[in-house]
């Protein structure tokens, strides 16, 4: 009977994910300096965990970034009272009534509560080295395209304006910056 290559490869990949978990359960931590086995084989990183800021909430490879719907959720979570998207200020309250908007129709506001997210999880301690240019460049498309100016999915705005929604949305949910 002959086994296909890409049920080998599947198969082997299969047990390779095992094996790296079985290993990572079962290495104790070695401290502050020494990451998990896992985060050491697919990242290969060597630096040591300090704090990123004054808040002392978190670190940077001990935090976890969160989603829109948590900050929106989490209104007592928020270490600041507002935040400036696009070069306006918005109070918590006002910002959060945005995030609570429905996105559908109106690309802005998806930029809106990813980026506010972003700005937040930084503020709670979580490393911004990766997404700093992204950051600065999504503001500068907000101030073009405030929230509520109804760029559409299929518009050049939001060709300018996904891939940078992308990236936030992947570092809101913890794919990148560790």
């Amino acid at each position: 009977m002959k086994i296909s290559t890409q049920k080998k490869i599947g198969g082997i990949a299969f047990a390779a994910v095992i094996l790296v978990l079985l290993i990572s359960i079962l290495t104790p931590s070695l401290g502050a300096k020494n990451k998990s086995f896992i985060t050491t084989l697919l990242h290969e990183k060597d630096e040591t965990i300090t704090p990123i800021n004054t808040y002392g909430y978190g670190y940077g490879y001990g935090c976890a970034p969160h989603t829109p719907g948590y900050w929106r959720n989490h209104p007592d979570a928020w270490p600041v009272d507002d935040i400036t998207i696009g070069g306006i200020t918005y109070l918590k309250d006002d910002a959060i009534a945005l995030i609570f908007h429905p996105t559908k129709g109106d690309k802005t506001y998806n930029m809106f509560e990813h980026l506010v997210a972003t700005k937040l999880n930084i503020l709670m301690g979580c490393d911004s080295s990766c997404i700093n240019e992204v950051i600065e460049d999504a503001d500068d498309w907000m101030a073009m395209h405030p929230v509520g100016s109804d760029v559409k999915a299929n518009s050049d705005a939001w060709d300018d304006g996904e891939p940078l929604f992308i990236m936030l949305d992947d570092y809101n949910n913890g794919f990148l910056c560790w």
